[in-house]
């Protein structure tokens, strides 16, 4: 789905596709996704922006810490000539207003802070372009605000703003624990007080009724 959305939209469309990411793991786990489609095929051309300064200390850290098999497939991801991290806010911003084809990593992924919303803001007004969600998003921010897909415009950066990109929302990635497993887990948990503290407030509500039972 995921490679279907990029050749359309960069390749086809001349539009940009954003997929915010968490810094931490889950942007690494995309940008391998996006070297195994595309790696090898030397006609793709398209930049892939890794634009989230902490996700770069990330990458960083995984080239020290990764052994074995890993370590070579690792080296491979971060050798691939279209991919270009981006630390400087300046070259950050020079992309952001820079409307030609690309790929853009971006955190944070519910679009809550970070450069992700600035590229939003960007990317937003223009039908070509595509936001691919790739992880839950909490009720009322940014992300599940665009994914609803029921305003008009957004205010964003003090400015409304045209909500014309397509959405994608790429449930297979998804790393949150189900219902039943959450509740074995902290059914066997020896301690005081569990918080919970991410979700909806409903779903909440139910489910510290299950697992006070």
């Amino acid at each position: 789905k995921l490679k279907s959305v990029i050749e359309n939209t960069c390749q086809n469309d001349r539009g940009r596709v954003l997929i915010p990411c968490f810094a931490n793991s889950r942007s690494q786990v995309m940008l391998t996704h996006l070297y195994d489609m595309f790696g090898e095929d030397h006609s793709f051309k398209v930049p892939v922006l890794f634009d989230t300064p902490m996700g770069v200390r990330v990458c960083e850290a995984y080239r020290r810490l990764l052994t074995g098999e890993d370590a070579k497939k690792w080296d491979k991801v971060l050798q691939w000539p279209n991919i270009k991290f981006i630390t400087d806010p300046m070259e950050s911003k020079a992309w952001q207003n820079d409307d030609s084809p690309a790929v853009i990593i971006s955190s944070s992924g519910m679009l809550t802070h970070g450069r992700s919303r600035a590229y939003a803001k960007a990317l937003l007004g223009d039908s070509r372009n595509v936001i691919a969600f790739c992880g839950f998003s909490v009720d009322n921010s940014l992300a599940s605000i665009i994914k609803e897909g029921k305003v008009k415009t957004i205010k964003l950066g003090g400015k409304r703003v045209a909500n014309r990109c397509r959405v994608v929302d790429l449930h297979s990635f998804t790393s949150h624990a189900q219902r039943d497993e959450l509740l074995n887990y902290y059914s066997n948990v020896d301690c005081e007080k569990v918080l919970l503290v991410h979700g909806d407030m409903d779903s909440k509500r139910e489910f510290a009724i299950d697992l006070e039972q």
